[in-house]
């Protein structure tokens, strides 16, 4: 059964112009004319290069963050705050490993994530601008169209669900 699926798969593949003899590593998929289309942070003709951080696509020139630049419809809850609709912005920071997150928890504060991965992002201990200036932290990561984020501030956790 493995072998004939294998066969299938294979066969699949040389079906497409140009496909015929091209394998395509670590998930990517040849595309008509026997390009190989990568996905996460491999690049290269076969997808066979790890890109570096904040950067992914086939020749690693697509920053990873672009797919979380917009505003983003998010609901946040907290044992102290209950559950909060709100818009939540990200936008480019100084960097491409960099992003901006304003409006959390529709508090109007700012705070950079840094990339860790092609969808994933670090808030590292620092000073929010804006309407509050103290300390937080946190994480978050992207799902499909679902971005989550873990935020500590004061010493209370917030977790905010955010989609398109």
């Amino acid at each position: 059964m493995v072998f004939i699926l294998f066969f299938i798969a294979v066969l699949g593949e040389g079906c497409k112009p140009g496909c015929k003899g091209v394998r395509c590593q670590n998930n990517g998929e040849c595309q008509s004319g026997g390009n190989c289309d990568c996905t996460g942070r491999w690049g290269g003709a076969l997808c066979d290069s790890l890109c570096g951080i904040g950067y992914e696509g086939t020749y690693c020139n697509v920053p990873s963050r672009n797919k979380f630049v917009r505003t983003w419809n998010a609901t946040t809850s907290s044992n102290v705050s209950g559950v909060v609709t709100h818009a939540l912005y990200v936008t480019n920071g100084l960097i491409v490993q960099q992003i901006v997150i304003s409006n959390f928890n529709n508090e109007g504060y700012a705070i950079v994530g840094t990339m860790l991965d092609y969808d994933k992002f670090e808030i590292l201990p620092q000073n929010a601008t804006g309407n509050y200036t103290g300390p937080v932290s946190g994480s978050g990561y992207l799902n499909g169209n679902n971005m989550a984020i873990n935020l500590t501030k004061l010493g209370v956790d917030y977790f905010a669900n955010c989609n398109k």
